[in-house]
């Protein structure tokens, strides 16, 4: 990473805009090993997210080569003074006249050894995020190595130190592609022109409506020349930008804010068209108390140029590498990493990182180039052993570089719970993309948001996400759910019945007069199978067939009712807030609509749950 000085100065900005976690990267210089970098920050307060729709810019000026410059980031551009842990910064260079590494850290305090947070080749112009703490006076410090370079700090958000309850609990999913533009998927096909927009929803299967923000990866592929992406809800001021991309292929971690319906609004600020693609790696709750609190720390987990005989990675190798109880970070309770990678490849490839002793994913994490060192930060869940799986994807070695920038804990261990999902063809999941229907989302935010290890139970076996086990049955009414309750009851000894049934009555006009009163004997028949159980009844989605609709609004009319007599274990769930785009025929939602559903059973099941 050496080069000659450059003189010369030119202008920059840093924007103090608030997003999030990546990572100070042990990259630049002789390299550190784990005993060699302090864990200085292991006793902070575990923290929840806060992040920003509009950055603010707060400082300019030029770093030259070995030098180092503070800025205040708390009580400026709305970050408070106090209750801070820690910011969550986008890092950009702007023209650098060398190879260069940043570093960021705590104000006031020596820099840690050989730690970095941006490797760049002369001339290029990208971000990557971190996650910093403020010094004792609220300032941070960065400092550039060689050459001189335009710097600047996006503060995309900030994690806050106050007490439970609060929302922006981190809540970690499976890395997951939710948008490419180049196949159309989540969005419509064809590049982002220059200047142009995108507007995308995140929120649906795997993000909840509702979730103030969203932890991806943003991959631009194939650039024909540099620029950046911006990202803001729907309707609000650009501020900074997301990533600054290279010619070629770039990726980066990023926080995304979202509106209050899941959308956001990538901007293409370059001089060519783009394509772009989405990966989520998990969402910030909006639930109080939902999601696991971060945990700031500052680790070095593996430098394979000094770990043991100094050996790379071998073309289409993988590594294993210990996050759980090392550097800091506990055996267990550990809901997911920050993690900052960095490769220094021979020949261009690609990065994969996973849980180990699961599945290797589709989606890569990195894209780098022949001799030109990169790096990216993850949120990743460890595998049941505590360890990450790394992949080479290049036919050439590779060094890798593995730095912990903090944890998300949950206390505790996950406690479990039956689940019985009772209905005909709509909890079936019948016109859901996976068949797993609302089971899909609602079992994934009892496992990762709740901290439960739901166990959704019963005879039928459908649905690609989560626990696919209930009882619903395409086509059935209630008198055929009836004839078959206390059995499944008995047999599976549920904790909660999901039920939601009626909407084959009121569809086919079947004995409607009657509908309320046999729902209200089902209801009887699964309390007196198990005493103690909780009923959840949906008021049962809207059709739009207008004579059904008609008997299904009479038939809905009638549940509070009912259900208000069966005292405090049965509850009522309205389900109705599904509207016509949500649906695939008369009947059955679609995705979007399934995942409406879902947002009405979680808090109604969570609360019974808790009681």
């Amino acid at each position: 990473m050496r080069s000659p000085h450059v003189s010369g100065r030119r202008g920059w900005a840093f924007g103090l805009c608030l997003g999030l976690v990546a990572g100070v990267v042990m990259a630049g210089g002789p390299a550190a090993t784990a005993a060699e970098v302090p864990d200085a920050t292991a006793a902070a307060a575990p923290a929840r997210y806060v992040p920003f729709a509009t950055p603010v810019g707060a400082l300019a000026g030029v770093l030259g080569p070995d030098s180092t410059t503070t800025f205040p980031v708390l009580g400026v551009g709305g970050v408070p003074a106090t209750g801070v842990s820690a910011v969550l910064v986008r890092v950009i260079t702007h023209d650098p006249t060398a190879a260069t590494w940043l570093a960021l850290w705590p104000d006031e305090t020596s820099r840690p050894a050989d730690l970095s947070t941006l490797n760049v080749a002369a001339g290029e112009n990208i971000s990557n995020v971190a996650v910093v703490v403020p010094g004792a006076n609220g300032r941070i410090a960065v400092y550039n190595r060689w050459g001189e370079v335009s710097v600047g700090v996006d503060v995309q958000g900030y994690f806050t130190t106050a007490a439970s309850p609060a929302t922006g609990g981190f809540v970690p999913v499976a890395h997951t592609r939710l948008i490419d533009t180049r196949s159309g998927l989540g969005t419509t096909t064809g590049m982002i022109p220059a200047g142009g927009s995108r507007t995308v929803t995140i929120a649906g299967t795997f993000v909840p409506a509702g979730a103030t923000a969203a932890y991806v990866n943003l991959l631009v592929p194939g650039a024909t020349a540099g620029g950046w992406v911006g990202a803001a809800p729907p309707g609000t001021a650009l501020g900074k930008g997301a990533i600054d991309y290279a010619a070629g292929s770039t990726q980066s971690g990023a926080t995304i804010k979202l509106a209050a319906d899941g959308r956001v609004t990538f901007y293409n600020k370059g001089s060519a068209a783009i394509n772009l693609v989405v990966t989520l790696q998990g969402y910030f709750s909006g639930t109080a108390n939902g999601g696991t609190p971060f945990q700031p720390v500052t680790s070095r987990l593996i430098n394979t140029r000094t770990a043991g005989t100094g050996v790379p990675l071998a073309g289409g190798g993988t590594l294993d590498v210990q996050v759980a109880g090392i550097g800091g970070l506990p055996a267990s309770g550990v809901t997911g990493a920050v993690l900052h990678l960095t490769v220094t490849p021979e020949e261009a490839g690609y990065l994969k990182a996973w849980p180990a002793a699961e599945a290797e994913p589709s989606v890569t994490l990195m894209d780098f180039n022949a001799g030109a060192w990169r790096t990216n930060t993850v949120v990743l869940r460890p595998g049941p052993d505590g360890k990450i799986r790394l992949k080479n994807g290049s036919f050439a070695p590779i060094h890798l570089i593995v730095d912990v920038q903090g944890w998300f804990e949950r206390a505790g261990e996950p406690r479990p719970v039956k689940v019985m999902p009772m209905g005909d063809s709509i909890t079936w999941g019948q016109g859901s993309s996976t068949t797993s229907g609302y089971r899909g989302p609602l079992w994934l935010r009892l496992s990762n948001e709740a901290g439960y290890t739901p166990d959704f139970v019963g005879t039928q076996t459908v649905g690609t996400i989560g626990d696919p086990d209930n009882e619903g049955h395409r086509g059935w009414q209630i008198d055929q759910l009836q004839a078959n309750a206390t059995t499944w009851i008995t047999t599976y000894q549920p904790d909660v019945v999901l039920l939601h049934i009626g909407t084959n009555d009121m569809y086919r006009n079947y004995q409607v007069d009657t509908a309320p009163d046999r729902l209200s004997a089902l209801i009887d028949q699964i309390l007196a199978a198990r005493p103690g159980i909780y009923v959840l009844v949906a008021k049962i989605i809207p059709s739009t067939n207008a004579s059904a609709q008609s008997r299904i609004n009479a038939y809905n009319a009638k549940i509070p009712a009912i259900v208000a007599a069966k005292g405090d274990h049965v509850r009522m769930v309205d389900t109705t807030n599904l509207a016509s785009a949500d649906l695939v025929d008369q009947l059955h939602p679609n995705d979007a609509g399934y995942a409406k559903m879902s947002d009405r059973w979680y808090p109604a099941l969570t609360t019974v749950l808790a009681s």
